[in-house]
C-alpha cells in the first residue's frame, strides 16, 4: 500500500485486514483498512492511496476519512473517482447515448476516463434537473438496458473511469462449494417481483396511450403484483414494458458466498462461472454475474465474499 501526501510518499504499517469493496452499480469502489501511526507516516483527506495485491494495482482512490484511537491507530476509508460523481447538477442531453454521457459528463469534472464502449442506443431529450452525477449515469445505462438488453457496467478501472459491456468482463473463475466456507440462499416474492406492467406515455391526458404487459400464470399463482411507469417519446413502450415484465416476474432469489478463494480481477459486473448442489431447489453450473464483491486481505490471504446473479438468482443487492 502506499499514500501520497505533497510528493512524499509513504508505506504505512497496516494493522489487521484490507478490504475492498467493488460494485456494479451506483456506488464507487471503497477501500477500508486500518494503519499503525509512526514518527514518519503523514497522510490528509484527499491524498491518493495505491493498494497492490501480488505487484498488481487493484485500487487507486483518495482518503475521504480518518479515525484515530488511543492505541495510535488510524482508521480510513478511501474511495475512487466514482466518487466524484456523486455531485449534482443539471444537464440536458439531446440524441446521446449513455457512453456519449460518461464523456461530457468526465470531461466537465476532469475525472481521467480509460475504456468507454459505445452504448448504443440513442435518446431523444434527456433532462436532468439538481441530480447527483452518478444517478444520471446509472439511469441511461439502465434505461438502454431497458430497451435493448444490452447490459453496461461503469467502474474505475486504476485511476480511469470506464464503461463496458458485461461481455467484456468475463472471467475464467469457478466458484465452487470447494472453494468458499459457506453461503446464504434466500428467495420471496415480497421484493422486486411483478407480473403487470403497466407503461402510460407522456403528454397530454386526452393523447396518453397505456402499455399494458402481464404474466397470466403468475398472476395466477401470486395475484396481481403490478409495476407502473412511463415512456419517453424515443421509447418502445410495448418493448420497453415486455422487457421488463420478462426481467420481473419471477421469484426474487439472493446467492452470497462467504470466505471464497480471492481472485483480484473479480469487480462488480464481473462474469464468472458457479458450480453448486446445496441450494436445495435448484443446481447451479453457469455463468453469473457479480453484484458487489468484498475483497479481504489478511491472515487468511485473499478472500472474497460476494454477490452473484444469474439464471434464477436475480437479485441485485
Amino acid at each position: 500500500m502506499e499514500l501520497d501526501n505533497e510528493g512524499v510518499t509513504y508505506r504505512p504499517v497496516v494493522v489487521g485486514e484490507v478490504v475492498l469493496s467493488r460494485y456494479r452499480v451506483s456506488m464507487p469502489a471503497k477501500a477500508t483498512f486500518t494503519v499503525a501511526k509512526d514518527d514518519t507516516i503523514n497522510f490528509q483527506e484527499g491524498n491518493e492511496v495505491r493498494i497492490y495485491w501480488d505487484g498488481v494495482l487493484c485500487f487507486l482512490g483518495y482518503v475521504f476519512s480518518k479515525k484515530r484511537d488511543k492505541e495510535e491507530q488510524i482508521a480510513v476509508c478511501a474511495y475512487d473517482q466514482l466518487r466524484y460523481l456523486k455531485n449534482k447538477a443539471s444537464y440536458i442531453f439531446q440524441n446521446k447515448k449513455a457512453s456519449d454521457m460518461v464523456k461530457e459528463i468526465c470531461g466537465d469534472y476532469q475525472l481521467q476516463t480509460g475504456t468507454i464502449s459505445d452504448s448504443g442506443f440513442v435518446f431523444g431529450i434527456r433532462v436532468e434537473d439538481d441530480m447527483p452525477l452518478l444517478d444520471i449515469l446509472q439511469n441511461a445505462i439502465d434505461d438502454t438496458y431497458a430497451n435493448t438488453g444490452q447490459q453496461y457496467v461503469l467502474f474505475d478501472d486504476g485511476g480511469k473511469i470506464s464503461l463496458q459491456h458485461a461481455e467484456e468482463l468475463k472471467s475464467n473463475y469457478v466458484l465452487t462449494e470447494g472453494n468458499a466456507e459457506n453461503f446464504s440462499y434466500e428467495s420471496t416474492i415480497d421484493r422486486g417481483t411483478y407480473n403487470q406492467v403497466r407503461l402510460t406515455s407522456s403528454g397530454k391526458k386526452e393523447n396518453v396511450t397505456e402499455y399494458l404487459a402481464k404474466n397470466e400464470d403468475a398472476i395466477g399463482t401470486w395475484g396481481v403484483l403490478q409495476l407502473t411507469g412511463t415512456v419517453k417519446e424515443e421509447e418502445n413502450g410495448a418493448q420497453k414494458a415486455q422487457v421488463l415484465l420478462e426481467n420481473s416476474a419471477v421469484v426474487w432469489r439472493r446467492l452470497v458466498f462467504f470466505d471464497a478463494l480471492g481472485d483480484i480481477s473479480i469487480r462488480g459486473g464481473s462474469t464468472i462461472t458457479v458450480h453448486m448442489e446445496k441450494t436445495g431447489d435448484i443446481f447451479y453450473h453457469q455463468p453469473m454475474t457479480v453484484e458487489w464483491v468484498h475483497h479481504r486481505f489478511g491472515e487468511k490471504g485473499h478472500r472474497m465474499e460476494l454477490c452473484v446473479r444469474g439464471g434464477r438468482i436475480n437479485a441485485t443487492k
